[in-house]
């Protein structure tokens, strides 16, 4: 039997299998790490390691193929050992061809959904993982627990889009093309996640699927009118968490993770930064800087500090979890009409904003947005626009 030791001499060298940790950075980022090593022995000094998500790496086909590797030092030793012999065993047999896995090897449905699920817990935000754990108890559900990844085909995925297609949500409206489109999206990234970490074979059946026609929505946005019956209803604190919202654009957990130290009133800037200690980091990992209108400034210079450290507090003192609900709250008292959500307020600062002529790189970079075209959902004429170029004909 060849000893896992001497793959590191001879033609067998470039099957050698390394294991790496994956490591999460302050800035919430992950990066790859290689195990500590005693310089004289050569051997991982586990005490050193940083993370317990191991993974094992080697050269395949000319490529680097990851693999998890479990938890603990044990379990990535015993992968990397396993690893190692069946590369061994590849070269030796000279036939280039996979060694087949037995069956009780075989990847089902069930245990590589609960791994891309744990994988996306730890590495992605709560809300990312709240999604995507939605779709796959779908895709759980049609293909059963124990259907072999394998053997899904892209006449599959199809099949799953139509009778998605058939079904209503929780409040019995229909799933709409847009909501497929994203589970679609969603399994992409499932099986991708497969191919990187549990078995480069697995093809990816979603990947070459066309997405739906869908039907290109008109940004909704609050009008003049609406926000100053708003405005006039609220109390002074109210008006300061909404006119926050309505003049940084800023996302719902932004705001109830928003510190004083974040704020330079002086020289009227806002820092959207992560908040490692509340679990909070911004979307697409990605902090900035927002410029603050004048009339907010002193508007927040005049708000009581009631919590040492977040701005717009719950009563606990906790970030606010209840801002929608205090918002359904001022409307009811101020009986206005018509749809009222918190994320209708960084649409409107979008529109007006580009209404108000600033170019959409500069948007972009003021809602943290990765991708331009997403900024530029909001490049649509508002209807007081159009209403007033047919006025004038």
């Amino acid at each position: 039997m060849l000893s896992s030791g001497k793959l590191r001499e001879g033609p067998l060298a470039h099957r050698r299998v390394n294991v790496l940790q994956y490591v999460k950075l302050p800035t919430g980022r992950w990066r790859w790490e290689p195990i500590p090593k005693n310089p004289r022995t050569r051997q991982y000094v586990w005490a050193k390691v940083k993370s317990n998500h191991f993974y094992i790496v080697w050269r395949e086909d000319k490529k680097r193929r990851y693999q998890k590797a479990g938890t603990t030092p044990a379990q990535a030793l015993e992968a990397k050992k396993r690893k190692e012999f069946e590369l061994a065993g590849r070269a030796v047999l000279g036939s280039g061809k996979k060694v087949l896995k037995s069956k009780e090897h075989i990847l089902v449905v069930e245990d590589a959904v609960s791994d891309f699920l744990e994988s996306v817990k730890t590495k992605k935000r709560p809300n990312t993982h709240k999604r995507y754990r939605a779709v796959m108890d779908h895709f759980r559900a049609f293909f059963k627990p124990y259907t072999h990844v394998e053997a899904i085909t892209p006449a599959d995925i199809d099949a799953y889009r139509d009778e998605r297609l058939k079904e209503k949500n929780p409040w019995g409206q229909p799933i709409t093309p847009r909501n497929v489109n994203y589970e679609v999206s969603t399994i992409r990234t499932f099986f991708y996640y497969l191919q990187g970490f549990r078995d480069p074979a697995i093809s990816n059946p979603a990947a070459k699927l066309k997405a739906l026609a869908v039907t290109k929505r008109v940004v909704d946005t609050y009008t003049e009118e609406e926000l100053e019956k708003f405005f006039r209803t609220c109390t002074p604190e109210e008006r300061a968490i909404f006119k926050t919202f309505y003049y940084t654009g800023l996302r719902e957990q932004e705001l109830a993770h928003l510190y004083w130290t974040d704020l330079n009133l002086q020289k009227g800037i806002l820092t959207v930064k992560a908040k490692l200690n509340e679990d909070f980091i911004p979307k697409d990992w990605e902090e900035r800087e927002v410029p603050l209108h004048q009339k907010l400034v002193a508007m927040l210079k005049a708000l009581p500090h009631r919590h040492e450290t977040l701005v717009f507090p719950s009563f606990r003192g906790n970030p606010n979890g209840h801002l929608l609900r205090l918002l359904k709250t001022i409307v009811e008292r101020a009986k206005l009409p018509g749809h009222w959500y918190l994320h209708k307020f960084r649409k409107t600062f979008a529109t007006r904003a580009l209404e108000k002529g600033a170019d959409i790189r500069t948007v972009q970079s003021l809602l943290g947005h990765k991708n331009i075209t997403t900024t530029a959902r909001y490049l649509s004429t508002s209807t007081d626009k159009m209403r007033e170029a047919v006025r004038r004909l």
